[in-house]
């Protein structure tokens, strides 16, 4: 009972490591699409949504109807002026607009003073819903080396390890 529990466990971790690594794999090569099930993968570079988003935080955007944005909805969009031009900002909405039935925001960073050039409809990826904890610490770690070779580099070399006494045993077994 006690290694079928383990296994369902087992599979479950495995799906949803699959599927975050699918949701990542699908945002970065189809960038301009609506996503997977309508929901993009993103990390957070710059501290100017700080405290509510920090740098490496990793966040689920998803794709939301331009009428049902308010003030307050902190949205990714692209960038399309100045030092934005085609970079994924994520920031808080300050301001809507409709002109022509045409949705503009204003945005800013939280630790920002000012805000962000006018961001049109069609700039909008969709509303942060989500900043998935664990993945957030991981990749903070990953951006030092000791958090790179302790999460990466040594359980390769455990896996590695043990691959190597696995391959070792066999070839004294085939003998």
């Amino acid at each position: 009972m006690k290694t079928k529990f383990l296994n369902i466990i087992k599979y479950l971790i495995f799906f949803i490591i699959i599927s975050f690594i699918i949701l990542v794999l699908f945002t970065r090569l189809f960038p301009r699409s609506n996503g997977l099930f309508g929901l993009k993968i993103f990390s957070v570079s710059t501290a100017s949504m700080s405290p509510k988003l920090k740098v490496g935080d990793v966040i689920i955007v998803k794709k939301t109807d331009y009428s049902k944005i308010k003030v307050g909805d902190i949205i990714s969009y692209e960038g399309m002026t100045s030092e934005f031009k085609d970079k994924i900002i994520t920031h808080q909405v300050e301001q809507i607009i409709t002109e022509n039935d045409r949705y503009i925001y204003y945005t800013k960073g939280i630790s920002n003073p000012i805000l962000d050039p006018a961001v049109y409809q069609e700039q909008v990826y969709g509303v942060v819903i989500y900043k998935i904890f664990t993945v957030s610490i991981i990749s903070r770690l990953m951006r030092n080396v000791f958090g790179f070779i302790f999460i990466v580099i040594l359980p390769l070399a455990i896996l590695f390890r043990s691959e190597l006494k696995e391959l070792k045993l066999l070839l004294k077994k085939s003998r």
